[in-house]
């Protein structure tokens, strides 16, 4: 009964991390898509803050 309630224990954990992975996966992926827009617009709009935009992300 004990191993039972280990692995019930064992595979909601799983599951809440593989959720939490998810959620900053995509996350991390909007932001990158948001950043590269921003850097699209710049590059054709005003090339010369192109340089800034870099420098304040670094």
């Amino acid at each position: 009964m004990e191993k039972v309630a280990l692995r019930r224990y064992f595979l909601s954990k799983n599951k809440e991390v593989l959720q939490q992975y998810r959620d900053g996966r995509s996350a991390f992926n909007t932001s990158l898509d948001r950043l590269s827009y921003l850097l699209k617009n710049v590059r054709t709009q005003h090339p010369s803050s192109l340089f800034s935009i870099v420098n304040t992300i670094e």
